[in-house]
């Protein structure tokens, strides 16, 4: 089930526990029903979290690895990154005095 179902789902299971007839049982088989989504809720909340993590700690592992690692972390990076808007490459002494046409 979608992260996005979730929400269809419990409000459906609530709909179902308000309107049933407590005699025909429907209304507890809704309760159980919407116990069951919580937890696959929670369940996906939980290895969503874990998956964002590994990722965080590939993409960290693989930037060390290639010595980008302490560039990025420190706000650095190549001359595309600066926010002026100028994509020109910096001289050797780090002005755009140069232009290449």
């Amino acid at each position: 089930m979608g992260i996005d179902q979730f929400p269809k789902a419990m409000r459906d299971a609530r709909r179902i526990v308000e309107t049933a007839a407590p005699s025909e049982g429907h209304r507890r088989q809704a309760a159980e029903l919407m116990n069951e989504i919580e937890c696959a809720k929670r369940c996906r909340r939980r290895l969503d979290r874990k998956l964002s993590r590994d990722v965080c700690r590939w993409v960290q592992t693989s930037m060390n690895e290639h010595g980008n690692g302490s560039e990025t972390s420190r706000g650095g990076g190549n001359a595309r990154d600066d926010d002026d808007g100028d994509e020109r490459p910096r001289s050797s002494d780090g002005n755009r005095s140069f232009a290449i046409d």
